[in-house]
């Protein structure tokens, strides 16, 4: 699939912000917000769905991706919509409710990912340990290394960081896109 690969490579060269994405929902869509057909894949099954909402997901393409993702209830695909509203951040979307606050809920669909929830603890903790200067993120890294990955700890983690640039919101998009490649990783194996 040389469009997946395309994607990955375009979304590691710029990975995604941590929160601040536009999601215009029901509302009409600028031509940029309509993602080019040269990052289509074929979707004949639920996880080629997730995967293109992944791929759309990386490259920017929010309301695209949710709309895939609206209708599917695969574990991978409860994890890839809390990673999209993760990715709206503070704005207040569907429900009236933030991004951040969406991600809990759909957190709480997914339940937990246990064939990606380790991957991304050790990414998380090894990311953290290139930062021992920034308070939070080590307490964040303690907590994960005592116990599992927290991925509503992670939410909250993203929302106190969001938009304030230094090394927690680094931390925050540096796991956040291991996260992300992990979950492309993972769908990609279930085609």
């Amino acid at each position: 699939m040389d469009a997946v690969a395309d994607a990955v490579a375009a979304v590691n060269a710029a990975p995604m912000a941590v929160g601040g994405g536009v999601m215009y929902y029901h509302a009409p869509r600028p031509p940029a917000a309509h993602p080019p057909r040269c990052y289509t894949i074929p979707m004949e099954s639920e996880p080629a769905r997730v995967l293109q909402a992944l791929v759309w997901l990386g490259l920017g393409f929010l309301d695209a991706a949710h709309d895939l993702l609206q209708d599917l209830h695969s574990r991978e695909a409860s994890y890839a919509h809390c990673m999209l509203h993760r990715r709206e951040g503070h704005a207040v979307g569907e429900l009236g409710c933030t991004g951040f606050s969406n991600a809990h809920y759909w957190l709480g669909v997914l339940g937990g990912h246990p064939d990606l929830f380790p991957a991304v603890r050790a990414r998380a903790v090894e990311a953290a340990a290139g930062r021992p200067d920034d308070p939070a993120v080590q307490e964040f890294a303690a907590s994960i290394t005592a116990g599992g990955w927290d991925a509503d700890a992670f939410v909250d983690l993203m929302a106190a960081c969001s938009g304030k640039g230094g090394a927690g919101e680094a931390f925050c998009a540096e796991v956040q896109h291991a996260e992300w490649a992990l979950l492309v990783r993972h769908v990609h194996g279930l085609l």
